[in-house]
């Protein structure tokens, strides 16, 4: 992604936010899909915050590849690894669960 390395390279986008495009860049399955991700996100990222970089990420991906929903929810699903870790205040973070499931524990604790 040489546009998103450049801008990098240029202090335009900080570490966090070029992790968060590089985790949707290795989800993709077809290189014109990289490329279009390339092409488009340096100017979003460079005028927007990073909680609106990651919701327009979410988007960017199943409107480039919606084909390939299944494809990547099934990958998504076997490299996953959940994982629960406890602070010192009592409280508990579960990590790594689909949507699905974050869903149906959500409804009831709301």
């Amino acid at each position: 992604m040489p546009a998103v390395w450049a801008a990098w390279f240029a202090g335009d986008l900080d570490q966090y936010q070029v992790w968060k495009i590089d985790k949707v860049d290795l989800s993709l399955v077809r290189s014109e899909s990289v490329t279009a991700l390339d092409e488009e996100v340096v100017v979003y990222a460079t005028t927007h915050t990073t909680a609106q970089l990651g919701a327009w990420l979410n988007r960017f991906v199943p409107k480039a590849e919606a084909d390939h929903f299944n494809q990547r929810y099934t990958r998504a699903l076997k490299d996953r690894c959940v994982s629960v870790s406890h602070d010192p205040d009592a409280i508990a973070w579960v990590n790594g669960l689909s949507s699905v499931d974050t869903s149906q524990i959500d409804a009831p604790l709301t």
